[in-house]
């Protein structure tokens, strides 16, 4: 890692002299500092996303920082960095956790709240089961969704008991959401803003700083790639 008096330096002269040249150079200068903490809280996968987002708080910090308060550059910085880095990495979770699960735990919940009211105990996990219809091996392995990382999980267990008219089972949900996780994070970006969120292809290219010709070409070879990997698994 680079010494922070050099880090304190380049935020000195970039707020002497605010050029473009100076701020490339505060940017180098704190590329190990943003980098230590990617690595200690971030995941491997989204390391270029965090780091974006630890520059974006770079940025930040220089334009907020008045150095008459007294703090350090680096331990102001190293505040506003670790807070964008934290801020990446739940909105990554949108894209990491599947829905299914989040809505097999509310159901757990809910049932587990309506049986104890009713029956003044703690209903069984066979009980839990028949009410949601989820096999009771799946109805366990699902509660551990956030507890543990999903590669942590055997989602193969997580199954429904009877088919529902109209309703996707969930393993089938499962499958799709495997073969979604398999894309690149831009893929499931583009396809979450146009399927999940109802976006235009104009509105999902302004939200993701792209062109829509650019997005139309994601969402093409996105659904190719899904398409591909459902065959796989049948």
């Amino acid at each position: 890692m680079k010494d922070k008096g050099d880090l304190e330096t380049a935020a000195q002269e970039f707020l002497n002299n605010p050029t473009d040249e100076n701020l490339n150079n505060l940017m180098e200068n704190a590329r190990a500092l943003i980098t230590h903490f990617v690595r200690k809280y971030g995941l491997a996968r989204f390391q270029e996303d965090l780091m974006q987002a630890g520059y974006e708080g770079l940025v930040k910090a220089i334009r907020d920082y008045d150095p008459q308060k007294g703090a350090a550059f680096v331990t102001y910085a190293s505040h506003w960095i670790i807070g964008e880095i934290r801020h990446e990495i739940r909105r990554q979770r949108r894209y990491e956790f599947p829905g299914c699960l989040v809505e097999v735990q509310t159901k757990v919940g809910q049932v587990v709240d309506d049986y104890f009211k009713e029956n003044g105990r703690l209903p069984c996990t066979r009980t839990i089961a028949d009410k949601i219809n989820i096999k009771e091996e799946g109805v366990l392995e699902a509660l551990q969704g956030g507890l543990v990382s999903l590669d942590e999980l055997d989602l193969s267990k997580i199954k429904s008991i009877n088919r529902e008219n109209f309703q996707l089972p969930i393993e089938d949900k499962l499958t799709l959401y495997r073969a979604i996780r398999k894309l690149s994070l831009m893929q499931r970006k583009v396809l979450y803003h146009l399927f999940f969120q109802n976006k235009t292809q104009e509105e999902t290219a302004q939200l993701l700083n792209t062109n829509q010709r650019q997005v139309s070409r994601i969402k093409e070879k996105g659904l190719k790639s899904i398409k591909e990997k459902l065959k796989e698994s049948v």
